[in-house]
């Protein structure tokens, strides 16, 4: 694989400053449910990740979906990927939060379009929320979506209370002594 790129997982409790707001949400979410990896997504890279690979990985795809001229074939081809992977997690330009703000690629969906798609090509969208783009810290304006995959019910217990919560401490739990 020349750019599906795994990453380590950060230990319990701590927060990665690294890679993109996605990314850290698809090693947060990865912690939570055991996984080791997270794969980064292009394109030319889907058919060679291996099922066992994928049962071990979430899946992330990082400002793709709005630099693909047909974007169906890849949620295609990310949908055979989900049936062995945990979930993944799309990050992509909210149209009407980001006009003007993103000069390479214009973006392509408002959250109710980029659901839409996604529903009506059969996601199961577990949680939609604003993520900040990469050029400004400030900016939110990227959707950023977790779609579940062969553990999408572990997902949707994990999100209940937002994406944010994933990164506080791992290992408090309730209950636990203080």
């Amino acid at each position: 694989m020349s750019r599906a790129s795994p990453h380590a997982l950060s230990p319990p409790g701590t927060v990665p400053a690294d890679g993109s707001e996605a990314e850290r949400l698809a090693r947060d979410l990865g912690r939570e449910l055991g996984c080791e990896d997270t794969i980064c997504l292009e394109p030319e890279d889907m058919r060679s990740i291996s099922p066992e690979k994928l049962r071990n990985a979430i899946l992330v795809c990082d400002r793709v979906l709005e630099r693909l001229r047909d974007p169906l074939s890849f949620l295609r081809a990310l949908s055979e990927l989900l049936r062995n992977a945990p979930g993944a997690v799309i990050a992509t330009p909210e149209r009407e939060l980001s006009i003007g703000r993103h000069g390479e690629v214009p973006p392509k969906w408002s959250a109710p379009e980029l659901n839409q798609l996604l529903t009506t090509e059969g996601f199961d969208v577990k949680w939609m929320g604003l993520g900040r783009s990469a050029s400004d810290s400030l900016d939110r304006s990227m959707l950023l979506v977790v779609i579940g995959g062969a553990r999408g019910s572990e997902l949707k217990e994990l999100l209940s209370t937002g994406a944010r919560s994933l990164a506080f401490d791992g290992c408090f739990r309730e209950g636990s002594s203080p």
